[in-house]
């Protein structure tokens, strides 16, 4: 019964850190944003740092 156990156990612990594993690689290893990209949200911060102001100051 031990034996069951002691082979049953060390899979999810393995599936998980291979999980965690190739998660972090894909994270690391994604393409580069372009340019645009910054710009974009950028100028789209700028829209609600404005818009907030109008409700503070209204």
């Amino acid at each position: 019964m031990s034996r069951l156990f002691a082979a049953a156990a060390p899979a999810p612990l393995w599936n998980s850190l291979e999980a965690a594993v190739r998660h972090t690689f894909r994270s690391l290893t994604a393409p580069a944003a372009e340019a645009s990209v910054f710009e974009a949200l950028e100028s789209e911060q700028a829209r609600i740092r404005q818009s907030s102001r109008m409700w503070l100051v209204g």
